[in-house]
């Protein structure tokens, strides 16, 4: 604390804004946007391959009811 104290105000207010500008918040609302985005092609995803092998397990079924009953 002492030795940024003893830095020329003009260095303080520079190294004061490029602290600012590393942890402000629109920084972790970005990754937090991000991750939201990545989390919902995640849960997409998952829903059309539950849909493609409920449709294999239906086509499978079917085909085996065709061969039963031809």
């Amino acid at each position: 604390m002492r030795s940024y104290m003893n830095l020329d105000r003009d260095i303080r207010e520079v190294l004061m804004s490029e602290l600012e500008a590393i942890f402000k918040p629109a920084n972790n609302e970005t990754v937090a946007t991000v991750d939201e985005e990545i989390e919902a092609e995640l849960a997409n995803y998952r829903q059309q391959l539950e849909a493609e092998k409920k449709g294999q397990i239906l086509s499978t079924l079917q085909d085996q009811k065709q061969k039963e009953l031809g």
